[in-house]
């Protein structure tokens, strides 16, 4: 109930507290109509009349209050609830999105640049054949969609400088796509709360 209801609603009482024993009043004194009793037991009636009035008043208002303070309490309830809803959704699309980048590109990639390392000691791009450059920036093509902008902005360079056969370009690239991977991998496995691989610390000893 807004403001302006429950000053009409008060004037409301008011009116019927004064226009009502005034109305006793002409009909007894007057004698329009006949009516029972005199002065001193209507002074008695007047009195519980009004009190009936001020307590149903009272009584009404402490309702009124109750009954907001109930309809409060669960409007706000309601909305923590469906804020904690919300909040544990992000998190679950957060860690899902996470797991996707982590098994469809950054780990692939990175894989294939550790295979790449073992197998043939290729620590450049310059030093894969045609096949094997062509499989990676295969890979990246079919995947960099999960990367960030600076990733795919680094992949777009990669493909054309490889084009152009400029190989200075093409090795500087590569080393900074494997390092973005690398460091990514780590974010996304402590993100997703995997087992730590290795430790940068023991690594500095």
């Amino acid at each position: 109930m807004d403001k302006k209801r429950i000053n009409k609603f008060l004037m409301s009482i008011g009116a019927i507290m004064i226009l009502f024993p005034i109305l006793i009043n002409i009909l007894m004194f007057i004698n329009i109509f006949p009516v029972s009793g005199d002065q001193n037991s209507w002074i008695s009636t007047l009195g519980t009349f009004w009190g009936a009035i001020l307590g149903g008043v009272i009584s009404g208002a402490l309702t009124l209050i109750g009954v907001n303070i109930t309809v409060k309490s669960s409007t706000e309830g309601i909305n923590k609830t469906l804020a904690e809803q919300n909040l544990i959704r992000e998190q679950e699309v957060f860690l899902q999105t996470s797991k996707e980048r982590l098994f469809n590109f950054y780990h692939p990639v990175d894989a294939l640049n550790a295979e790449f390392i073992h197998q043939y000691g290729a620590h450049s791009f310059s030093d894969l054949n045609n096949d094997q450059q062509k499989h990676f920036l295969s890979l990246m093509n079919q995947n960099v969609i999960y990367g960030d902008s600076v990733m795919y902005s680094k992949f777009i360079e990669l493909k054309w400088a490889s084009k152009e056969k400029k190989d200075k370009k093409v090795n500087r690239l590569y080393n900074e796509i494997i390092d973005l991977i690398t460091d990514e991998i780590i974010i996304l496995r402590e993100r997703l709360k995997l087992p730590v691989l290795f430790n940068h610390n023991e690594e500095d000893e």
